[in-house]
């Protein structure tokens, strides 16, 4: 019988696979290394960017409402001590009141309609925008003046309206009228949200992020995609349910995981 022949490894090919460990191990232990390290600063920066987006929304939305509740106060102050002197029954056809109205919406973009009404629900209107021909608006002005013949300050949920050929987010904005601790009338708002929109569509193409916002129900105000409509149910989304869950009594941004 015949022997078997011992295999004998040749040293070059030992010398080989020694070389190829000592080459490759750290190569590869440095570039998963760095792998992770790069993933990780590309997920910090884009919370940050995330971060100081959304603040900067916020601000800017912010400001826009409070811009929106000043001009409110101005109507107010501008034809209350003119509707407290009007007999109801030329409340219809005063034309101090119409010129008052005329003029605060003519120097006012964001005002699209408004309004004054008396104790009797009859009042004059002004404005590019017919708010009685839109079946949500006309029922957020009825609320409005309910709430107003309460005492109370109205601030409807924004609807989305047909305007100037196109779908535009607006909100109606009521105050009541009183004189002597009675009521009297109310003053009315319709404004447009359309700035918010038009923010938002431009840091979505700088940012390529997806922006919206959601009011203390978890519905649509408005966004960057012009096929949403205000009132869409956004709830399933985590992190407005993680808004929802603040009650209102967040103090801090917070991103998520994506």
């Amino acid at each position: 019988m015949k022997k078997r022949r011992r295999r004998r490894v040749r040293i070059l090919y030992v010398i080989l696979l020694i070389l190829i460990g000592i080459s490759v191990a750290p190569l590869w232990f440095y570039g998963s290394k760095m792998m992770s390290m790069n993933r990780e600063r590309l997920e910090t920066q884009e919370y940050m960017v995330q971060t100081i987006t959304s603040q900067s929304l916020a601000q800017v939305i912010s400001l826009y409402m409070e811009n929106l509740n000043q001009q409110m106060k101005e109507l107010f102050d501008a034809v209350v001590p003119l509707a407290t002197h009007v007999p109801a029954a030329k409340f219809p056809t005063d034309t101090g009141l119409r010129r008052a109205l005329e003029s605060f919406v003519a120097d006012r973009p964001a005002v699209l309609y408004a309004t004054v009404l008396n104790d009797q629900a009859r009042g004059v209107e002004a404005g590019n925008f017919n708010a009685s021909s839109d079946a949500f608006l006309r029922k957020a002005l009825e609320a409005g003046y309910v709430a107003a013949r309460q005492g109370q300050e109205f601030r409807s949920n924004p609807i989305t309206v047909l305007h100037a050929g196109a779908n535009e987010p607006v909100m109606v904005m009521a105050q009541p009228i009183t004189q002597k601790d009675q009521f009297v009338g109310m003053v009315a708002l319709v404004v447009t949200l359309t700035p918010i929109t038009k923010q938002l569509q431009e840091t979505s193409r700088s940012t390529n992020l997806e922006t919206y916002v959601v009011d203390n129900s978890g519905r649509l105000v408005t966004s960057n995609d012009p096929d949403q409509v205000a009132g869409l149910d956004m709830v399933a989304i985590p992190i407005v349910q993680k808004f929802l869950a603040w009650r209102g009594r967040a103090r801090a941004t917070e991103t998520s995981f994506f």
